[in-house]
């Protein structure tokens, strides 16, 4: 058993602090993660608006896409145009894009020129990462008028770098700004995308930027309007941007860019009483990311103490302690994290056990992690790798997202980079 212990140990030591696995959504699972979230909030809008469609008992969104699903598997040839876009939508939920798109493909044959099912169409390809599938039917939905299609024909060819194609398109997004607000969140991201940024771009689309647009703008902007402020020398207000933010997952995109970064910790190293307790999150991810473990814990540390009912802030402390393989201290922290309501702390909180060699304490943990695996990817590798080693048959679905691809550690969190 010592040498299971030793290999275990090794094993997530070395998955822990690899580079590899440094952003969470790279590649194809980060194209298949968006459209499956998108088809998901189409869903969901078909349960709170249709009522005729609103099944029980459905627990859950994974139970209600499986209702239609099972429907249309019972008699895939008997449903109606709805029901065979209700039932693509539901495909799409689970993640399961190649029948989302036959089922899309069919019912755009059936029903005609539909723009909302050609670039649903396209949201099946973007997830698969077939670009230019997916902006061949975006283009074909955009060239029928259907707005939502003209920022998704934008994300495409941002993604795949056709600068050229994105440039011809910026002027006919400027002139949609009005009628989807979308549109101008999408071109900040542009203008931020490149090295210089366009900062001309940037500033036209930004402007003044009030407490009561800042509320507007969604969590997943937020980082791309400071980025472009932090960038145009609006220091205090990109702080102030970030701040506003609770989960360190949303800071990568601006703590991403390591002139950015660096800047950052260089500022706060020089002036220490410039920034609040609400900057030290992103100062301490910030070292986190540069792996300096004992200036992240001194900073994790001074925002404990100030917001010892923060979840966050225990939980940047634990990750600052496996730095410096504190096991015992990123124990305390990742408890104190659980104790304030943080799921992801739990999965920490079991890569400390093993990294300390207490892996026999992981089994107390396993209710919660395996309540966690539907909603964390990383939970479900997890158990898998633990039931592997330590020969518990648990978790056959944990073992089967591992077969699908899915990396261990690989959620969208700042300080896993």
């Amino acid at each position: 058993m010592t040498i299971v212990k030793d290999m275990l140990r090794t094993l997530f030591l070395l998955l822990l602090f690899s580079s590899n696995h440094a952003r969470a959504n790279e590649g194809a699972d980060r194209f298949k993660n968006v459209a499956t979230s998108a088809f998901k909030e189409r869903l969901l809008l078909i349960k709170e608006r249709d009522p005729a469609q609103n099944f029980e008992p459905a627990r859950n969104l994974a139970e209600y896409a499986g209702t239609f699903i099972n429907r249309y598997e019972r008699a895939p040839d008997k449903c109606s145009d709805k029901a065979l876009v209700i039932s693509a939508i539901a495909y799409g939920a689970v993640g399961r894009l190649e029948e989302s798109g036959k089922l899309l493909e069919r019912a755009s044959k059936v029903g005609g020129e539909d723009p909302a099912v050609i670039s649903m169409l396209g949201m099946t390809f973007y997830g698969r990462g077939i670009l230019p599938e997916a902006i061949r039917n975006y283009k074909a939905a955009w060239k029928i008028n259907y707005l939502p299609a003209l920022t998704l024909l934008g994300e495409c060819y941002l993604e795949s770098k056709e600068t050229n194609e994105l440039d011809a398109l910026q002027p006919e997004m400027l002139k949609h700004i009005p009628e989807d607000e979308s549109i101008r969140h999408f071109l900040v991201i542009k203008s931020q995308a490149n090295d210089p940024p366009d900062m001309e771009l940037f500033l036209k689309l930004a402007g003044d930027l009030g407490d009561s647009r800042i509320g507007k703008i969604g969590a997943d902007n937020i980082p791309f309007y400071a980025k472009g402020f932090w960038n145009a020398g609006k220091r205090k207000l990109a702080l102030r941007l970030m701040a506003s933010l609770r989960d360190p997952s949303f800071y990568h995109p601006f703590l991403g860019t390591a002139k950015i970064r660096t800047a950052l910790l260089n500022e706060y190293e020089l002036d220490k009483a410039e920034f609040t307790d609400a900057d030290l999150p992103l100062v301490g991810t910030g070292y986190i990311m540069e792996k300096q473990g004992a200036n992240a814990r001194d900073v994790y540390q001074k925002f404990a103490h100030a917001q010892p009912k923060d979840a966050y802030g225990w939980e940047g402390l634990g990750v600052a302690n496996q730095l410096l393989s504190n096991w015992k201290e990123a124990i305390a922290s990742f408890k104190k994290a659980m104790d304030l309501g943080s799921a992801d702390a739990v999965k920490w909180l079991a890569t400390s056990y093993i990294a300390s060699g207490e892996i026999e304490k992981i089994k107390a943990l396993l209710p919660q992690l395996i309540k966690n695996m539907e909603a964390d990817s990383e939970v479900a590798s997890f158990l898998a790798v633990y039931a592997i080693t330590v020969k518990l048959s648990i978790c056959r679905s944990a073992s089967r997202q591992v077969m699908n691809g899915r990396s261990l550690f690989c959620k969208n969190r700042a300080w896993s980079s």
